[in-house]
Order: C-alpha cells, then sequence, then structure tokens
C-alpha cells in the first residue's frame, strides 16, 4: 500500500494488475478495487506460459499470464500512451497534411508528429490531475517566451493526450475570449454550444446560463 499512496501522492496514472495466484480480487484492499478496474493476469482459462531467465541464475523459468488480460493491459497502456508512435499520422481524412505548419502552431491533428516534451507533458498531466483535490480557485498556466512553442505544446502535446483519459477529463478545444470570456462571439457558451450532441455539454451550458442570469439580477 506504500507503493499505492505514493502514486496517488504523485498524481500518475496507475494501472492495477493482479499475478499472485495465491490471491484473488476481493483480496485486495477496498480503496483500490473501488477506485481502479484491475487486471486479473493470474485466474482466467486461457493461461499463456512464458520462458524467461532468472536475472541471477540465469537458468529458465516458467511463468503464466492470461492472454485476455495481457490484451487488457496493453490496451490501456497503449490508450494512455505519451509516446507519439500511439498517434495516427497523417491524420485521418487529410492524408496530405503537411507535418511543417511554418508560422501556425501544431494542432491536436498533428499529435503524431509532436515530439521532443515528454517531460513536460507528463508533469502538467500530473498537476491536472491533482487540482481535482485542492481547493477553488484552480488555475494551471503555461508561462513561456514569444515564439517557445506554448500553443503547439498546449495544442498537439497535451490536449490530444488529456482526451485520451476520459476517465479524468473532457476537455474543450482552446479558445481567444476577447473582452466576453463566457457570453461573447468566441466565449465559452459558444464553444460548448457547437457539440449538442453531448450531454456534459448540455450541461455545461445550462450551469453557465445560470451563472450568467445571476450576474444579471
Amino acid at each position: 500500500m506504500k507503493e499505492y499512496a505514493l502514486v496517488r501522492g504523485l498524481n500518475k496514472t496507475l494501472f492495477a494488475v493482479l499475478i499472485d495466484p495465491g490471491k484473488t480480487i476481493k483480496d485486495l484492499p477496498p480503496e483500490l478495487t473501488g477506485t481502479w478496474q484491475v487486471v486479473d493476469l493470474a485466474h482466467r482459462q486461457d493461461m499463456q506460459i512464458f520462458r524467461v531467465p532468472d536475472p541471477d541464475s540465469h537458468e529458465e523459468q516458467h511463468v503464466t499470464f492470461s492472454r485476455e488480460g495481457l490484451r487488457r493491459l496493453k490496451s490501456g497502456l497503449e490508450k494512455a500512451g505519451l509516446d507519439p508512435k500511439f498517434f495516427a499520422w497523417p491524420p485521418t481524412g487529410e492524408p496530405d497534411r503537411a507535418p511543417y505548419r511554418g508560422l501556425q502552431p501544431l494542432d491536436a491533428a498533428d499529435a503524431g508528429i509532436f515530439f521532443g516534451r515528454e517531460g513536460p507533458i507528463i508533469a502538467f498531466s500530473d498537476a491536472l490531475r491533482g487540482l481535482r483535490a485542492d481547493a477553488p480557485p484552480r488555475l494551471l498556466v503555461i508561462l513561456g517566451a514569444s515564439g517557445a512553442g506554448k500553443s503547439s505544446f498546449l495544442r498537439a502535446g497535451l490536449l490530444p493526450r488529456l482526451a485520451r483519459d476520459d476517465a479524468n477529463f473532457l476537455p474543450l478545444p482552446p479558445i481567444r475570449p476577447e473582452r466576453a470570456a463566457l457570453t461573447g462571439e468566441n466565449g465559452l457558451v459558444q464553444l460548448v454550444a457547437q457539440d449538442p450532441d453531448e450531454a456534459q455539454w448540455k450541461t455545461q451550458i445550462a450551469w453557465f446560463d445560470q451563472q450568467i442570469a445571476a450576474l444579471g439580477k
């Protein structure tokens, strides 16, 4: 449980895997099973034998894991992957998209070729997960000199990865609020309204409408 507490304290993405044949999911602490789906590699019927060398004696040892459990684990790791190879390039529907955008920032469609910022992406993702436990107001700022790549970092680096972590995030596209951050032509309510099929967006629109009405009284 010390390792679990450390991971939670650092706001890291957690993958829970059961490999001990002598334990079942019921034996795990409720604070783990109540929050995370555990991948069971030890108690299924589709067990596969793997031959591995012992790190000390170098003798061959045999371990068995569930094929379906390994498939689920691989799927989760790929979904959470920060490496650009987990994003399709060229993007679907734009096979001739140029990888060099000139003076334009890279966008979500360019996530597959956005390299070199893995460390800051991890740090910002962890910080955003931790904001939920903080008291409001909650704010995280991307700060840098003009031309340093802030827009590309946000659009092609951070947002596409947050969108894949749909258990924790429901990111909106970037907006330029100008003088009316909520109600203006480029304000938050207009941006949310562009996707009326999403139930989450409808809930957010109703909430903002209430706040705006309250401000007018």
